[in-house]
């Protein structure tokens, strides 16, 4: 192990010993003047050091788990400075799963056997704000669509996923993003309305061999689709009459469908305008071929739908699974529904892809007559 990386990891190594007296030390005393020491590694200029950021990152999920509650106070009373600076460093994986495990609006701290016994206080207590917070969500949102960096939106989009997943559709999170303004911004992104099709179903967008790293914007595209796939399919498990979750979480299940029901109307509603521009694009992948095909073992070249095609074509299943009625007629005056048939057959070997457009068609098939 080299001088650089030594010393941090015996410190690293004796704070994660658990001694009661030493984390009291480093999180209580002096108000707290040892951790705000800890956090200046934040306040770097530069990229951080993947290996100190996850000493950084194994301190801090110690300290989350055994000084729950001063350490909830600490971020509480910080605030968003102190949230902006970790997502400085979002490109980190480290900082990102940090921030991910602040952002559930559960206590993701200790055991679920530990919950059953807390008073509302004391779980007020154990929560980081940032989960409750507009400007956090929109804080996420806005670093997530910058085009700056490959690994920001990235890492932001696979933080918000895990989030999406493991919360209750009524958590500001997924209400935010629910917001009409942010479903345009994603779609915005996800379509590229700037930019003319070629140039959307171009390498530039897609990884073009593998190996290949995405631009900035394709980055950003693949990491709008990613969330609002997440976000439709989150909400289509929530619509489900036999949910279990749903009398765990609200005791009027029909006001918690309501509001479920809502979310994806608005969803829909603002997703209809950007379909033509969709089926464009989808058909790009069938003219333009933007990932280049590779040798199987046969010698034989096969093409390549590219990891952002594919998840545009799994967006398209999970808003058909919400069952909005104009989103159907758009669909199908436009075409889209063809195409993705179509692509089934073009990327001949492509199992996720034939997964997704089966899932398509029978989730037509199994519906009401009137969507057939």
């Amino acid at each position: 192990m080299s001088v650089l990386y030594r010393y941090p990891y015996m410190s690293c190594e004796v704070i994660c010993c658990e001694v009661p007296e030493i984390l009291q030390a480093l999180v209580e005393n002096n108000g707290g003047a040892c951790l705000d020491k800890l956090f200046t590694f934040l306040s770097s200029p530069t990229k951080l050091d993947y290996y100190l950021a996850g000493y950084f990152e194994k301190i801090l999920e110690m300290l989350f788990r055994r000084m729950t509650v001063p350490m909830m106070s600490y971020f509480n009373n910080a605030g968003s400075p102190l949230l902006k600076k970790f997502l400085d460093h979002i490109d980190t994986y480290s900082i990102m799963q940090i921030v991910q495990r602040l952002m559930l609006p559960h206590i993701p701290f200790v055991h679920l056997d530990d919950e059953a016994d807390l008073t509302d206080e004391e779980r007020i207590q154990r929560q980081c704000i940032w989960a409750y917070s507009v400007e956090s969500c929109e804080l996420l949102l806005e670093r997530m669509l910058e085009q700056k960096d490959t690994d920001v939106p990235l890492h932001i989009s696979d933080l918000l996923i895990t989030v999406l997943q493991l919360s209750p559709p009524e958590t500001l999170v997924i209400s935010y993003l629910c917001e009409p303004s942010s479903i345009d911004l994603l779609m915005k992104a996800i379509v590229g309305e700037a930019v003319a099709v070629e140039d959307v179903t171009s390498s530039s967008l897609d990884i073009a061999l593998p190996g290949d790293s995405y631009s900035c914007a394709g980055a950003v595209s693949l990491a709008a689709v990613s969330v609002l796939e997440s976000l439709s399919s989150r909400l289509f498990e929530a619509s489900l009459p036999f949910d279990q979750s749903m009398s765990q979480v609200m005791e009027g299940s029909q006001e918690h469908l309501a509001v479920v029901r809502d979310q994806i109307d608005v969803v829909c509603t603002h997703f209809l305008p950007h379909v033509p521009r969709l089926q464009e694009i989808l058909q790009g992948y069938l003219t333009h071929n933007p990932c280049k095909a590779f040798v199987n073992q046969s010698k034989s070249e096969v093409q390549r739908l590219g990891h952002r095609g594919l998840h545009l074509v799994k967006l398209v299943e999970s808003v058909v699974r919400m069952g909005s009625a104009a989103v159907d007629d758009s669909f199908c005056q436009c075409g889209l529904f063809r195409t993705c048939v179509e692509l089934m057959f073009h990327f001949d070997n492509n199992s996720f892809l034939h997964l997704s457009v089966q899932r398509i068609i029978i989730t037509v098939l199994e519906s009401d007559r009137s969507r057939w």
